[in-house]
């Protein structure tokens, strides 16, 4: 049995919902490997065929899910995917705080299928790989990874998007979420029109809507 790759690249993680490149084309990486522009083509065929739910892990534990990946596909730049962690969890909650630390990078486990490698001169190029997940990991190895966009509750525009955030971060039914979302909207998003607060850390946001939810007996 292949032993499985890892691939390290950088980030800077928020809750919830996110979207960046996990792996970068054209690289060459620590470990003298370089990825070529559509070696993900086979296995994001796979992975669509199945649903997605590629596992997003911590640090390649396998033991330590924190969330999934629900959408991925090539770029010119890489392979871009969108996630959701899962904030509800221990292991979640604390790879939520540390990605909003800037403490946390994107990673990539796969195998090469045979005849995929190539080396030139030290640098091992791979025409195609199998993907099995994804991690939040703490060591990059490949800068041109990132996370780009994250959804967090300061972002909302609208309740109705709170209350989603809320519920996916809180593993909440959506009549439980919309009552938790009604009595705290306010605070990242006062209705006289102003900026949202920002300077309310997002651990003690997460706290109170915990200790809401929690205060509900039909929360889940």
């Amino acid at each position: 049995m292949t032993a499985l790759q890892l691939k390290l690249v950088a980030t800077d993680t928020a809750a919830g919902s996110f979207s960046g490149l996990a792996a970068v084309f054209n690289e060459v990486d620590r470990q003298n490997d370089s990825i070529r522009p559509g070696a993900f083509a086979a296995t994001l065929a796979k992975w669509a065929a199945r649903g997605y739910g590629i596992p997003l892990l911590r640090q390649h534990d396998q033991t330590l899910p924190i969330g999934s990946i629900y959408a991925a596909k090539e770029t010119p730049d890489g392979l871009l995917v969108q996630g959701r962690i899962a904030t509800s969890t221990a292991a979640g909650a604390e790879a939520h705080a540390l990605a909003l630390a800037g403490a946390l990078s994107m990673s990539i486990g796969y195998t090469t299928p045979p005849g995929s490698t190539r080396v030139i001169d030290g640098v091992r190029y791979l025409s195609a790989v199998d993907l099995h997940e994804v991690s939040a990991v703490s060591v990059p190895a490949a800068a041109g990874a990132k996370f780009t966009e994250i959804k967090s509750a300061a972002d909302c525009r609208t309740i109705r998007e709170y209350e989603a955030l809320v519920r996916d971060a809180l593993g909440l039914s959506s009549r439980t979420a919309k009552a938790v979302a009604s009595k705290t909207y306010s605070l990242v998003n006062p209705r006289d029109g102003g900026d949202p607060q920002r300077d309310v850390a997002p651990e003690t946001l997460t706290k109170a809507l915990a200790m809401l939810a929690a205060s509900n007996p039909h929360s889940r």
